[in-house]
């Protein structure tokens, strides 16, 4: 898996209060309709830090304006915005603001649109007038965002409440602010802006405002809508060292366990890595340095349950080129086939490379050519894994939101197009890195996986989830993602798939208690 960060922001995947919310239309608040927010929303902006390099996600604001994260008089979480501006008189279009934006890790607010909420505070003798606005890029080319189109909602008044008030502004509030009738494009947002409008031409300064819990509120009913019936139906494991010393027996028993909540199949990562750590003995290949009798073992283990391996191959390095990957993938091939290839627990293979992201090097979502080169490599090394044993061949690529979901699900189409040898995709849907605001379960999850799984099904290729069951930790390693937090992740995939695995054994495997909790709930 590539490297992961850690979030440290706290998920709260709804909205629901006992305070009435504001309705922006600058007209008293009626007792009814006020709207509910009882539906998923995602947390665009907890307000608990003003930069979050993690994430990639940047707030900045303009001069005659200070911003602050403030703990003492927060609504939600550990801290909010403090903001103090000052006006000096300089025309009615004179305004002050803060900019959030996601960079590479932009938002798609597409999903069962319905508006944007936030808790404000301020106070009475607050100059000028409040200005949210969404900006867009219409075109959205992968790596180079410009800020296009504006939309905006204005009001005299919501920044003047001397007590906190929860704000919700509908998209269908929100204008063009050119005047000219574009339409709001939801998947293409790249950041917000909050403004404060010097509309009536003074000279005031230390207006103070309180901004907190900036979210997208949809219309998607997650507890209705979730399949709370899905299952795990496989396991990925990377192998190292320290697993040298389970037998054969002990894996059986493992995997007997595995099958008793419905896992029956096993994914080795990696079979030799860049390193030339073999984690099987008697390997033919000739740069392998180290052979540890691991998937020996694990094979031995799984023919006498019954219990399916997927076989990893060539972990690879960054540096080697597509014929050098390819080259050291077919010596692996190879042996494997010799190893194993008679073994009836031997059923699928799983090309180990992983593609995801476009700011790297190889800039895949960006140029056709890099986009087909990486689709012809994965056909290469799928139509050769299947002239040797003729099971299942699968990949795993990252889920990188750096594309909207409409857009992700056709550069997935495309590349399929030329994949007929692939078999099944499971998806890492990047759950244990990051927070919230960089994937939320049951806001970005179920939006992305209903393109891509469009792309699957048109090409032939089984969909599947790889679920993130860990945290990151800040100086690497990670630990289980708690059952709380990892059945949500469960839940969602299994509105599209019954091909759901999980990464990895090292975070969810007997005896640990997220796995543990997982049992559990089959069992009531």
């Amino acid at each position: 898996m590539p490297h992961i960060f850690l979030s440290l922001l706290v998920c709260c995947l709804t909205v629901s209060c006992c305070d009435k919310p504001i309705v922006p239309d600058d007209k008293p608040v009626p007792p009814d309709p006020v709207p509910e927010l009882k539906y998923a929303s995602k947390p665009l902006n907890q307000c608990e830090t003003i930069k979050a390099d993690w994430m990639h996600s940047y707030v900045w604001s303009s001069s005659n304006f200070s911003i602050k994260t403030f703990g003492a008089d927060k609504k939600e979480g550990h801290f909010c915005y403090s903001i103090n501006y000052s006006f000096e008189k300089r025309g009615t279009d004179e305004y002050v603001y803060f900019r959030h934006g996601w960079d590479t890790w932009r938002t798609d607010l597409s999903f069962e649109p319905w508006g944007i909420s936030f808790w404000i505070k301020g106070n009475p003798s607050n100059a000028g007038k409040f200005r949210f606005v969404l900006i867009t890029d219409s075109k959205m080319t992968p790596g180079t965002q410009i800020s296009r189109e504006e939309y905006e909602y204005v009001s005299d008044s919501i920044h003047k409440h001397g007590e906190w008030q929860l704000v919700f502004i509908p998209y269908s509030k929100l204008t063009p602010a050119s005047g000219n009738n574009v339409e709001l494009q939801l998947d293409k947002v790249i950041a917000y802006r909050m403004d404060f409008v010097n509309s009536d031409n003074v000279a005031q300064s230390n207006n103070f405002v309180f901004i907190d819990d900036i979210r997208q509120q949809t219309k998607f009913d997650a507890e209705v809508e979730m399949n709370r019936n899905a299952k795990f139906s496989s396991i990925f494991i990377q192998l190292a060292p320290d697993y040298a010393s389970k037998d054969a027996e002990s894996w059986e028993t493992s995997f007997r366990d595995l099958k008793s909540v419905g896992i029956n199949e096993i994914i080795v990562q990696i079979a030799i890595n860049e390193k030339g750590e073999s984690w099987y003995s008697n390997t033919n290949v000739s740069w392998a340095s180290v052979k540890e009798p691991i998937i020996d073992k694990i094979i031995s283990g799984a023919e006498q349950c019954g219990f399916n391996v997927v076989l990893g191959l060539y972990g690879g390095g960054y540096g080697e080129t597509n014929q050098q990957l390819i080259a050291k993938n077919k010596d692996v091939i190879d042996d494997l086939f010799r190893r194993f290839g008679s073994s009836p627990a031997f059923t699928g293979w799983y090309i180990t490379q992983e593609f995801y992201d476009a700011t790297w090097e190889r800039n895949w979502l960006k140029d056709e050519a890099e986009r087909d080169a990486l689709a012809n490599y994965n056909e290469t090394i799928a139509s050769y894994c299947k002239s040797k044993k003729n099971v299942p061949v699968m990949i795993a690529p990252a889920l990188w939101r750096g594309m909207p979901a409409k857009m992700s699900g056709e550069w997935f189409d495309k590349v399929f197009a030329k994949t007929p040898h692939v078999d099944i995709l499971y998806l890492q849907d990047c759950g244990g890195r990051g927070g919230p605001e960089v994937t939320c379960p049951i806001v970005d999850l179920p939006n992305w996986y209903r393109y891509i799984k469009e792309a699957c099904d048109k090409n032939g290729v089984k969909f599947g989830v790889d679920l993130e069951s860990f945290y990151s930790l800040p100086n690497g390693g990670s630990i289980s993602r708690e059952w709380e937090y990892l059945k949500d992740q469960l839940y969602i995939a299994g509105m599209f798939t019954d091909y759901i695995t999980n990464f990895s054994w090292i975070t969810f495997r007997p005896g640990d208690l997220s796995f543990e909790a997982y049992r559990k709930s089959l069992n009531n």
